[in-house]
């Protein structure tokens, strides 16, 4: 399947950006099933998201990330969450996805898939992962 990249829409989009990379529908689709009241205003925890990605036929589990696990999270399909931060007051999701790191906040401002984006962030805050 290939994977389009996904622009948030909303402020708290983020996690529905990667669902929808992920499964290959639209954020708009995602939105719908996540709901956009949340999107809008305070986003989505790792379990919703999981749920969504098994009610859509993708099984993940997520994970605290411990740091003798982070050399895992650099797989297809891997999605992290880096914990709340000054950069990221709500936190933020990333998937992984060929070498590189989809961030539909980047992409909201400017889409550029082009550059391996993963020095930008601080993965060392990244507080749980799925796959």
């Amino acid at each position: 399947m290939k994977h389009i990249i996904q622009t948030q829409k909303h402020s708290f989009g983020c996690g529905a950006a990667c669902v929808a990379f992920i499964v290959g529908q639209s954020y708009t689709e995602i939105i719908n099933i996540l709901g956009n009241n949340k999107a809008q205003n305070v986003g989505f925890t790792c379990k919703e998201l999981m749920k969504a990605l098994s009610n859509l036929k993708h099984h993940y589990v997520f994970k605290y990330l411990k740091p003798r696990l982070k050399s895992k999270i650099y797989k297809n399909g891997v999605i992290v969450f880096i914990k709340r931060s000054l950069r990221y007051p709500a936190g933020h999701y990333l998937v992984y996805s060929n070498g590189q790191w989809m961030d539909s906040w980047k992409n909201f401002r400017a889409t550029n898939f082009e550059t391996n984006q993963a020095d930008i962030f601080d993965l060392n805050h990244c507080v749980s992962w799925f796959y």
